[in-house]
């Protein structure tokens, strides 16, 4: 037929769609270019197979680096006005043209824009094709993201919700049309915090319909419990949300199915959502082999280069860090965040995203010098794609404070953190968690200055709305609760702060499990609390508990570990018949925290400053005084960072 036949430039197209798909994006550039040459050189540039073959290159150029962002748009633009003049604005290809050009432009930082051409696709769509049709909602998808994205919720629903009317009038609850729309309300409302009761009744009530007329192993029911768990999981309910996907990955790693390539996505993709949940509950081990599983399947799958496969390397990392492995977490998002570089650009959201999580893991490694310019790279990068009121741009504003915090500079973090607050009250609203999560921040920030009496109503104000709008055994609201009770603790109200950290402690024990970090920094935090108003003989069995477990489900150098030692120590050295056994932990300590954080690390200043002074107090000076030399340069010693989360 010819290298220009319009058979052979139809296969030429499918083959570079195939190979696009499966990560070998390289090629399918090529080839594309090579069929968008030869159609137009055989059929003409207005030729249907022309613009079909000018939209699918700007989608592979799209995927790229960034660095063809304009040739993208120009594909598109012609792709587009061809389409229009042949064809008419509301013809398929036209629509799925104008939606591409959205996204194209929502890459490029171009929101109104995009919001603009994704609003023409669906309204196209839902006069030619009807409002229930699969791609009109897929529009509606598109645009309901950027809608939301810019406070409009309302109009983002009401299409969603006259959808569901006409479905079930038409067709009634338990059709499969009727679900797919109440799925798509459903992940809509799971997207507000206020609102995340609703979609979990929606969502259960989606799940019921589609097992009793889908059956169990049908893909929207599995889709319907796998969006069900997640929502669990960011409510802290992770024991349902575990059984939930634990049932999901049986099914696909059951039944495998006719088509292999969507099989294996699904089952990655649970699989990685499984090992969120599991680290949730502190079943580390598991979540790690889960994880590295991901890595595998997707590199062999993909490539190691492929946007799927660094992310399954940044989520590793983040998990290794959890686990107190540091170097390893660095070296995971380090990796994750050179991939990014090359393959999606130096702004994309995913390279911003590596780039924080490096920094805030560097901040927490004792090395805030090296952290600083990387934060300032994101909050200028997000600023820049996304605008100055992006949630993203808001959180990565607040991180940025609290790493100037950290390095004492307050004066530099606290205006920071009131913009973010500001502005997040603003846009969000002020029960919108991320706006929590900066009151409280400030708050902290406030109470580290010695404001305390600013610092109390901000932190019980952060408490109150998050028990209010998402349940008080909600994570969040364990975490305000245990820093309102370090505040009074702080302010010397022993009784009332033990009333909130017990509260704390009981809720994480509850939701995150014994041995997640956060539960055993609050039993940490009670056994500090109840060592300062005299009871020592209730604070140390915590102590032991803290350390027994945290060793165990964390390992011996984790940094919480660590700070369990570190306490047990400086409790067990007030009696003179416990210094021997203390003398042994304090030198556990140092030794873990300069493999794990560095010699030069606050933490481990702190350990070392600590079994100084116990060496001169049962006499050994020589050991004291080789200590002592260590301490000389150092600057002023911070307390273990495992004190608050």
């Amino acid at each position: 037929l010819g290298p220009n036949h319009p058979s052979t430039l139809a296969t030429l197209n499918n083959l570079a769609r195939f190979l696009q798909a499966t990560g070998n994006a390289s090629e399918a550039e090529t080839m594309l270019r090579r069929g968008l040459h030869g159609s137009e050189a055989s059929l003409g540039i207005s030729s249907l197979s022309t613009l079909t073959f000018l939209n699918n290159t700007a989608l592979v150029l799209q995927a790229g680096n960034g660095e063809h962002q304009e040739e993208a748009m120009v594909c598109l633009r012609r792709a587009l006005q061809g389409f229009k003049a042949i064809l008419g604005p509301c013809h398929r290809s036209s629509l799925i043209c104008t939606n591409n050009y959205g996204a194209l432009m929502e890459d490029s930082g171009k929101k109104h824009e995009a919001e603009d051409l994704y609003r023409s696709a669906f309204r196209g769509a839902e006069s030619s094709l009807g409002l229930l049709h699969p791609e009109t909602l897929r529009y509606l998808d598109d645009l309901s993201r950027i809608l939301r994205a810019g406070g409009k919720e309302d109009e983002a629903e009401a299409p969603l919700r006259k959808a569901l009317r006409i479905s079930e009038d038409r067709f009634g609850s338990g059709h499969a049309t009727t679900l797919v729309v109440l799925h798509k309300l459903a992940a809509l409302l799971a997207c507000s915090d206020e609102r995340s009761a609703e979609a979990q009744v929606m969502y259960a009530s989606a799940l019921s319909d589609s097992k009793a007329n889908l059956g169990p192993r049908h893909p929207m029911t599995l889709s319907l419990s796998e969006d069900l768990a997640m929502l669990q999981h960011a409510q802290g309910n992770n024991q349902e949300a575990q059984h939930l996907l634990q049932a999901v990955l049986a099914v696909y790693e059951e039944e495998g199915g006719e088509d292999e390539f969507t099989t294996q996505g699904n089952t990655l993709t649970t699989l990685g959502n499984l090992a969120r949940v599991m680290e949730a509950v502190g079943e580390y081990q598991q979540a790690e082999a889960a994880s590295r599983r991901v890595v595998v399947g997707y590199s062999d799958w993909l490539g190691p280069g492929h946007a799927d496969t660094l992310t399954a390397r940044h989520n590793l990392a983040s998990l290794l860090q959890t686990m107190g492995r540091q170097d390893e977490a660095e070296k995971g998002f380090r990796e994750a965040l050179s991939g990014r570089e090359r393959t999606l650009g130096l702004n994309h959201s995913s390279t911003l995203t590596s780039a924080n999580n490096l920094a805030m893991l560097l901040k927490k490694m004792g090395r805030p010098d090296e952290a600083e310019p990387i934060m300032w790279r994101v909050q200028l990068g997000r600023e820049a794609t996304l605008g100055p009121s992006h949630a993203s741009t808001l959180m990565s504003l607040n991180n940025l404070a609290m790493l100037l915090d950290s390095m004492g500079k307050q004066d530099q973090a606290e205006p920071l953190l009131r913009r973010a607050l500001a502005t997040s009250e603003t846009t969000a609203g002020p029960q919108n968690q991320s706006t929590l999560t900066f009151l409280g921040n400030l708050g902290m920030l406030l109470q580290g200055l010695g404001r305390q009496s600013e610092a109390e109503p901000m932190l019980r104000r952060a408490l109150e709305v998050s028990k209010t709008t998402l349940g008080p055994s909600h994570p969040s609201s364990l975490t305000f609760c245990n820093n309102l009770a370090m505040l009074l603790q702080a302010m010397g109200r022993l009784q009332d702060a033990e009333v909130l950290i017990r509260e704390a402690v009981d809720g994480r024990y509850k939701t995150l499990g014994q041995q997640h970090p956060s539960t055993l920094t609050s039993v940490n935090n009670l056994a500090a609390l109840l060592e300062e108003m005299g009871r020592e003989d209730e604070a140390e069995p915590m102590y032991r508990e803290t350390y027994d477990t945290s060793k165990v489900a964390l390992g011996a150098t984790h940094p919480c570990t660590l700070t369990a030692i570190n306490n047990l120590a400086m409790l067990l050295q007030k009696r003179e018949d416990r210094r021997e056994e203390a003398e042994k932990l304090l030198k556990l300590a140092v030794d873990g925290y300069g493999r794990t954080l560095g010699p030069t690390h606050p933490d481990t200043l702190t350990a070392v400053r600590n079994l100084k002074e116990l060496l001169e107090a049962i006499g050994k000076t020589e050991e004291a005084n080789e200590l002592a030399n260590l301490l000389e340069d150092s600057a002023a010693l911070q307390p273990p960072s495992c004190a608050m989360m």
